[in-house]
């Protein structure tokens, strides 16, 4: 059985490298929505299961009744969303109008809008972060475990939405970041003003998907100003993305254990065994895999716990919209919201559905769950076509502008949330809420960007009429 399992895991990474290789869409290089899922389906489902396989003799950790059958049908699975996503992608309907090439878009930098917001949200970081308590208080709210233990309240609506705002101080040192790249000039500044920044993002948040943005759009700024990230940087992107992960859920874990003098013995964690290393490569954070395989075969229970399937689809598609709306306007709306996340915590860990956070088994869980194998495999082909229309977008050498590249970005942020959550509903809420700062901040600056190039234009117009020049 264990040769079946690693017969399925090496064509699912043929697989994923062949689609590596095929991808039609070239102008972002490495850095595509295309590429996201891809990438996704590396570090969610690929990796995982070759660490149950080498690591743990293909037991399970989270969910322990499974074994190295479930290993290998998980793997056949993975291996037909994977053929449906790229299928979807590659399809062509029909001839697409190609769209005219443009000259580069010069940018024209608002010195003092950039300068307004960076401090704007800097003081909102610093004002969330000292008005809901002292640092100590907010690091050890980084661990859902001790907050809930010492009795530590969340932060209320007000202090997180001011948090969310702050965000425009990160997408004004994004902004400025990407026109020094593009200007060959002042980048150093820059990029110690953009490190700063969302360093205290992260520090205030402690969580990393609010880098995922400006992190996004700066690594476009350098494929087109300054060197082309092709395959050959894939190995170094991958283990820094690595590295970044394993160092940031140490602080989550280590920095509020340290502030209540809490020491954590890996030898009383079950999966850590002694190591530090198994600690972070079979907690949580890789787990989606065995949620998949979970969701595999529990399905109709996993979903009668949100009531029927047609129920399921409504909580958690539908009636999370009502998020957005005031509850000034509406005083009776939800108190809290579910998502098929919750369901799978429920059912794997015990504990009732609006306890605690969820453990995403993503979009290939979520589809199977609430469409069954047809709704599974067309959900993936609809994810390739989608991924090839936003790609159809992408910026190029002679459509390029930091708006572009900006909005491209979040386009990509999108995907990778839509992948990892596999409901409409709650991939909006993440997308714009959690990021309504950034989203504020890249619009001003859009805006305020179009109009100065636009009365330049006119400028330029003018002066010509003016001054005609003869040949």
């Amino acid at each position: 059985m264990i040769a079946s399992s690693y017969l399925c895991l090496t064509i699912l990474g043929g697989l994923l490298a062949i689609g590596l290789s095929i991808n039609s869409n070239k102008k972002a290089g490495l850095l595509s929505s295309y590429n996201i899922v891809l990438g996704l389906l590396t570090v969610y489902f690929f990796f995982p299961a070759l660490l149950l396989l080498l690591l743990n003799n293909g037991n399970y950790v989270w969910a322990p009744e499974y074994g190295l059958f479930d290993i290998t049908l998980a793997l056949l699975a993975c291996i037909l969303a994977t053929i449906a996503f790229i299928s979807g992608y590659i399809t062509r309907k029909g001839k697409r109008k190609r769209l005219a090439d443009h000259p580069p878009i010069h940018n024209t930098r608002n010195g003092t809008l950039l300068s307004t917001l960076i401090v704007l949200g800097i003081f909102l970081k610093l004002y969330v972060a000292f008005a809901s308590g002292c640092i100590e208080i907010n690091i050890t709210r980084f661990s859902g475990g001790i907050r809930q233990n010492l009795g530590i309240d969340s932060l209320n609506s007000t202090l997180a939405a001011l948090r969310n705002l702050s965000g425009m101080a990160d997408a004004a040192a994004t902004w400025l970041l990407i026109e020094k790249l593009q200007q060959r000039r002042g980048v150093i500044l820059a990029t110690s003003l953009f490190l700063f920044v969302i360093g205290l993002t992260y520090l205030g948040a402690g969580k990393r998907l609010y880098l995922l943005w400006p992190a996004l759009a700066v690594l476009l700024g350098v494929h087109h100003y300054v060197k082309n990230i092709r395959l050959a940087s894939l190995p170094i992107i991958a283990a820094s993305v690595l590295s970044f992960g394993f160092l940031s859920l140490m602080y989550r874990v280590y920095a509020p254990a340290s502030i209540i003098g809490l020491e954590i013995d890996l030898n009383q964690v079950s999966w850590a065994q002694g190591s530090l290393i198994k600690f972070y490569l079979f907690s949580l954070e890789f787990s989606t895999f065995e949620v998949f395989t979970v969701a595999l075969n529990e399905s109709a229970r996993i979903v009668e716990l949100l009531g029927t399937r047609f129920e399921a689809i409504y909580t958690t598609n539908i009636v999370p919209l009502s998020y957005f709306i005031p509850r000034i306007l509406w005083a009776e709306k939800p108190l809290s919201y579910v998502d098929m996340a919750h369901a799978y915590r429920a059912f794997l860990l015990g504990g009732p559905l609006d306890a605690g956070g969820g453990i995403a088994a993503t979009i290939l869980g979520t589809s199977w769950s609430l469409g069954g194998p047809l709704g599974y495999l067309t959900t993936m082909f609809g994810l390739g076509r989608l991924c090839h229309v936003i790609d159809a977008s992408a910026p190029s050498r002679h459509r390029v502008s930091t708006t572009r590249i900006c909005f491209y970005a979040l386009a990509m942020v999108t995907i990778f949330h839509l992948f990892r959550q596999g409901t409409l509903a709650w991939t909006a809420i993440i997308v714009v809420m959690q990021q309504s700062g950034l989203i504020v901040g890249f619009l001003m600056l859009a805006f305020a960007n179009s109009r100065l190039i636009k009365r330049q234009k006119a400028w330029t117009s003018v002066s010509l009429r003016a001054h005609p020049v003869h040949s």
